[in-house]
C-alpha cells in the first residue's frame, strides 16, 4: 500500500522551491508606541471582570460541560461565556474539587501573567485563587483558530489503556476526517503563514517559552487570518530552542500519518489517502520554503526529526525511500545543521 501510494505520487507535477513572498513591513518585535500608556492584559482582564460578575462567569463556565473547549493529559480549557478575548485553564487534578469549591467560595484574581511574551500564544496573563485552597485557575489570552489535528494516545487513553471519559478511539473515523481536514486547511495557506509561524516560535523561545510540540492540537489554524497559532506554551524562564524538526514534526501529525496510511486503514480510500499525502507534501515543501526564507536550520541531531525523516509524508516530499537522499535534500536546500557530524 505504501509504495503504491508512493509510486502515486510520482505523477505529481514536482512542486519548485520557487514560492516568492512579498516584502514585509511588520515589525519583529517592535511597533510604534503612543505616548498614553496602553492597559496591561492584566489590566484589561481585571476591567472587564468587574463590569461582568465575574465569579458567576466563572461558575457558568466550570459547572457546565458545554464550555469545554477542549482538554489535554494535564489540563482543560473552558470558554468564559461573553467572553471573546479570555478563557480558562485548569489542572485536570483539580477539577472536580474546583467545581465543588466555586459555587460558594471567595476568589482572588492574581496578576503573573509573563510581561514579556508579546503576541498571541494563548498565555497566561493572570490567575484565579480559590479562597481557602490551594486551587489555582488560569486565565490565559483567547487564542482564534480551528483545533488542529490529532492527539497523542496519552490524551486518548488512560495509563491502563482504558479510553478516556468524552474520548472516541485513536483509530476511529472521525480522527482520520479530523486529520484530513487539518492538512486541507493549511495546505493551502501562502508562505508567508510558514514563515510568521517560524517567527511566532522564534520569539517564544527568546521569552523562554518551550512549545509542547507531542500533541497537534496545540495548533490551531485560522483560515480568516491564514495562520497558525500556537497555544499552551511552557514557560521555562529562560531562552529555550524551540527545535524546527519538532514543530514540522507535530504539523504533520506524524505519528497519525503512521495510523492513516496504514495497510488496516480499509475505511479511507486510496483517493483520500492520496490527497492527504499531497497536502503533506504541500506542508512540507512550504514550511522547508519558510525556512530557507528566514534563514533557520533543522538540528540534525534532533530526535523527532529523524522519526519524521523516516515517514511516509516526508519520503513522499523527497520521492525517495532512501532516507539519505531526504537528508540531502535537506541538505542541498541550506536548512540543515550537520556541522556535528563532522
Amino acid at each position: 500500500m505504501q509504495i503504491q501510494l508512493l509510486q502515486n505520487i510520482q505523477k505529481i507535477t514536482p512542486l519548485k522551491q520557487n514560492y516568492i513572498t512579498k516584502p514585509s513591513f511588520r515589525g519583529s518585535d517592535d511597533a510604534f508606541i503612543s505616548t498614553e500608556k496602553a492597559p496591561s492584559e492584566y489590566e484589561k482582564f481585571t476591567n472587564w471582570a468587574k463590569e461582568n460578575k465575574f465569579q458567576e462567569k466563572i461558575k457558568d463556565a466550570l459547572l457546565n460541560e458545554e464550555n469545554i473547549l477542549g482538554n489535554g493529559f494535564s489540563n482543560t480549557v473552558y470558554q468564559i461565556p461573553d467572553c471573546k478575548e479570555y478563557v480558562l485553564r485548569i489542572g485536570n487534578s483539580s477539577k472536580k474539587e474546583a467545581e465543588n469549591l466555586i459555587k460558594n467560595t471567595d476568589i482572588e484574581i492574581v496578576n503573573n501573567g509573563d510581561k514579556n511574551l508579546r503576541g498571541n500564544y494563548g498565555q497566561r496573563i493572570a490567575e484565579i485563587k480559590l479562597k481557602d485552597s490551594f486551587i489555582t485557575i488560569e486565565v490565559l489570552k483567547k487564542q482564534e483558530g480551528k483545533t488542529y489535528g490529532v492527539p497523542p494516545t496519552a490524551v486518548i487513553y488512560e495509563e491502563n489503556g482504558d479510553l478516556r471519559a468524552g474520548e472516541v478511539p485513536y483509530e476511529d473515523i472521525s480522527r482520520k476526517q479530523q486529520y484530513e481536514k487539518s492538512l486541507a486547511a493549511i495546505a493551502k495557506y501562502p508562505v508567508s503563514s510558514y514563515e510568521k509561524l517560524i517567527e511566532d516560535v522564534l520569539r517564544a523561545q527568546r521569552a523562554g517559552y518551550a512549545f509542547d510540540f507531542e500533541n497537534a492540537n496545540n495548533f490551531m489554524y485560522d483560515d480568516k487570518t491564514q495562520s497558525i497559532n500556537m497555544i499552551d506554551l511552557i514557560q521555562r524562564g529562560t531562552p529555550f530552542k524551540n527545535e524546527l524538526g519538532n514543530i514540522l514534526w507535530s504539523l504533520v501529525c506524524t505519528d497519525y500519518a503512521g495510523t492513516y496510511f496504514s495497510n488496516n486503514n480499509n475505511d479511507i480510500s486510496d483517493e483520500r489517502k492520496n490527497e492527504a499525502l499531497k497536502n503533506n507534501i504541500e506542508i512540507i515543501e512550504k514550511f522547508t520554503i519558510a525556512m530557507k526564507n528566514k534563514g533557520v536550520k533543522f538540528d540534525y541531531m534532533n530526535e523527532r526529526l529523524h522519526r519524521l525523516v523516516g515517514s511516509m509524508p516526508m519520503m513522499a516530499w523527497a520521492r525517495s525511500l532512501d532516507r539519505e537522499t531526504i537528508w540531502g535534500k535537506l541538505e542541498h536546500l541550506g536548512i540543515l545543521d550537520r556541522e556535528k557530524l563532522y
